[in-house]
């Protein structure tokens, strides 16, 4: 057998932030987006996951990720341009519900939304 080792690990509660346009709204074309970016790094216990746009006729066992990570620690490094990553909507909900729960819980965010698409 061999050992394997994992090093930061939260467990918490986890949402995923789905829809079209407006959820696919980057923090990065936000209003004040360079202050809140740089903020981001007070909240270590906000994971970021951002999935990539599959089309598929059954489920998928894996999908990939948008972003140069699969999860992320909340940090200026975790986010992308403007309309790439991690969604504003999903990012500000899970910030605010991190915040509301005193910093105790982690949340994980995974950002799945897809603009123009029907539903």
């Amino acid at each position: 057998a061999s050992a394997v080792t994992l090093k930061n690990v939260a467990f918490g509660d986890v949402f995923l932030c789905s829809g079209q346009s407006n959820m696919e709204f980057a923090v990065a074309g936000a209003f004040n987006s360079d202050a809140e970016i740089a903020d981001s790094i007070n909240y270590p216990n906000l994971r970021l996951a951002n999935v990539n746009k599959t089309i598929a006729d059954d489920p998928q066992d894996k999908v990939g990720s948008k972003s140069p990570y699969v999860w992320a620690v909340s940090a200026p490094d975790a986010f992308g341009a403007s309309w790439q990553w991690p969604s504003a909507a999903c990012y500000f909900f899970g910030r605010d519900l991190y915040r509301m729960l005193d910093e105790k819980v982690p949340i994980g965010l995974v950002s799945a939304p897809w603009g123009g698409q029907s539903v």
